[in-house]
């Protein structure tokens, strides 16, 4: 058993020594992928904001009156729909991003997980553009911003690593 905990952990080092060893590739990545995914829309990066913020405010007309006993309704969705779509956008452009790299893969020697990082990691960005519109629908109806809005970061990591999780599964 005690050989079976060192290879593991010997995996688990040669996997972080591949991301960074190709961590040029993925930064580059990162940004190839956010420079097509607003290439043609008017809005841009503006966009990541409003979709989330819109769909806030549908389910929140929708679903006050009968959420009606949660105080600071909108704000409550917004905080749980935020990590909803960072999680589904993350698992199913993962999904898409090995089959949409096949031309890389034939020319370069790129582990195939790298594709999926880079899609979770332009999600991420995408997922602080989206705390901007948080912070405002906070300020407007009246919610302070606690000194626990510290501990993000703590709370970010499992997500994180339980998308990347899922979509290296599928």
């Amino acid at each position: 058993m005690h050989t079976k905990v060192i290879n593991a952990g010997l995996r688990y080092h040669e996997f972080f020594a591949t991301i960074y060893r190709y961590r040029e590739y993925l930064i580059q990545s990162v940004i190839r992928d956010l420079r097509v995914k607003y290439k043609r829309s008017a809005l841009g990066y503006l966009w990541s904001m409003l979709n989330p913020l819109f769909m806030m405010i549908i389910l929140t007309i929708v679903f006050s009156n009968i959420m009606s006993r949660v105080e600071s309704y909108s704000v409550f969705l917004f905080c749980g729909l935020l990590p909803w779509q960072y999680f589904s956008q993350t698992t199913l452009g993962s999904m898409d991003s090995i089959r949409g790299n096949v031309k890389i893969l034939e020319h370069v020697p790129i582990p195939k997980f790298i594709f999926a990082l880079s899609n979770s990691f332009s999600n991420m960005f995408n997922f602080f553009l989206c705390m901007i519109p948080l912070f405002v629908v906070m300020l407007v109806v009246g919610r302070p911003i606690q000194w626990t809005a510290l501990l993000f970061p703590i709370v970010l990591l499992p997500l994180f690593l339980f998308s990347m999780g899922v979509a290296l599964i599928f």
